[in-house]
């Protein structure tokens, strides 16, 4: 799931999402990284609309019925009359389709980004997929190294972290992004009340102070994408993790403090590199 939108009252605020979330966080009994997502991702279900702006082509009833004859029948050369059938009528319902959707798109610029997904094929295409277990040896040597001793916790000299730093860490999270294992996604958190923020820092002040993360951040999930349509063995495919979100807000919460000091050990030779500069031939 991505780009969530909340359901907007007259003056354009999100207040059933912010009361939803509000009411739920006063009937926890224990407040933490577990609970908190939990009743973010419910508010954002009973108050807001998932969905994604793409061009997707349906086929008509007369296609469907084709292809469901096509799965029933047993005879081999009725088979391939349907599926000359079923090839004909999709060439001619695509081509429409086409034609039709590239009209609406060139009409209002703010879709033209849409016309890409016309370049891919519309059919649902099958990878044949590796063992698992070949997945997992590939991962295991790509991210597998000696870890060496455990560092004991050092005393803790940072000061907690700030709201401002909270809101900071928040807006970076890029929005129109798919979810994670939830559904939790940024654009809940950016209309999330003041409230659910204030019970959100202090659940980061305490994995800041006690060095204890919630167990959830320490699993990642991998989603195996194929580089082409010919993909068949584990190396075929490229690795797509998968973190909470939560986790990817804590870690910006530790850039906003190391900015300032990394860029003022940077040498000169890094000047491309660095924010607002560049370099001119």
């Amino acid at each position: 799931m991505k780009n969530w939108a909340p359901k907007l009252d007259e003056n354009g605020s999100a207040t059933s999402f912010c009361n939803c979330v509000m009411e739920q966080l006063a009937r926890m009994q224990e407040v933490s990284c577990q609970s908190l997502e939990k009743c973010l991702v419910q508010a954002g279900k009973l108050h807001g609309t998932y969905g994604s702006k793409k061009l997707v082509f349906r086929p008509s009833e007369d296609l469907l019925r084709l292809r469901r004859r096509r799965r029933t029948a047993s005879d081999l050369v009725e088979r391939k009359q349907l599926s000359f059938q079923i090839r004909k009528l999709h060439r001619q319902e695509l081509r429409t389709w086409r034609s039709a959707s590239r009209r609406l798109c060139l009409n209002n610029s703010s879709s033209w980004n849409l016309m890409r997904g016309m370049l891919q094929p519309t059919g649902r295409h099958v990878v044949e997929q590796s063992h698992p277990n070949n997945f997992a040896d590939l991962l295991e040597n790509i991210f597998s190294g000696n870890l060496g001793r455990p560092m004991d916790r050092p005393m803790l000299t940072e000061a907690p972290w700030s709201m401002n730093e909270l809101r900071v860490a928040i807006r970076r999270a890029k929005n129109n992004r798919t979810g994670d294992d939830l559904g939790l996604v940024a654009e809940l958190l950016k209309h999330a009340p003041e409230g659910y923020l204030e019970a959100l820092l202090d659940v980061f002040r305490h994995a800041l102070s006690t060095g204890q993360i919630p167990t959830s951040w320490q699993t990642t999930l991998f989603k195996m994408l194929p580089k082409s349509s010919c993909a068949k063995f584990a190396s075929d495919f490229r690795p797509i993790a998968s973190l909470r979100l939560l986790c990817k807000i804590f870690a910006y919460l530790m850039p906003g403090r190391m900015e300032d000091t990394l860029e003022d050990s940077q040498p000169e030779e890094q000047h491309g590199f660095r924010k607002q500069r560049r370099i001119e031939s």
